[in-house]
C-alpha cells in the first residue's frame, strides 16, 4: 500500500485492517524475507555465524574434542551393553551432537 508521511502504511481498500506502523530494522514482510526468518529459525547456525569472534575459536575446539574423547567410550560402552558389534556405537553416538550443532540452539 502508500506508505503516509507518518511512517504509517496505509491500509489496502476493503481490507478493513488498522494502518501498521513499519520498522525499518525489521526485514520486509515480503515472501523472502518470511522465508529468510523461519530458516533462521529453523537452523540457528544462520544466524550466531555472521556474528561468530575468532577469539572464542579455542575454547570451542576444546569442547568440541572433549566431548568427541567422552562419546567415543561411551558409544564402545552402549554398543557392549547391548551386545552389539562394537561398531554400531560410534554411528550411533557421534551423529547427534553433528546434527545439534547445524539445529540445535542454547537460547
Amino acid at each position: 500500500g502508500c506508505q503516509a508521511a507518518s511512517g504509517m502504511q496505509a491500509p489496502l481498500l476493503g481490507s478493513g485492517k488498522a494502518p501498521v506502523k513499519q520498522d525499518s530494522s525489521v526485514l520486509p514482510q515480503t515472501a523472502q524475507g518470511r522465508f529468510f526468518k523461519n530458516l533462521k529459525t529453523a537452523v540457528p547456525l544462520l544466524g550466531w555465524a555472521p556474528k561468530y569472534q575468532s577469539s572464542m575459536l579455542r575454547g570451542d575446539l576444546v569442547g568440541g574434542v572433549t566431548l568427541g574423547l567422552v562419546l567415543v567410550n561411551q558409544s564402545f560402552a552402549h554398543a557392549s551393553l547391548c551386545r552389539a558389534p562394537l561398531i554400531h556405537g560410534p554411528y550411533s553416538c557421534l551423529l547427534p551432537p553433528v546434527v545439534y550443532c547445524f539445529l540445535g540452539s542454547c537460547m
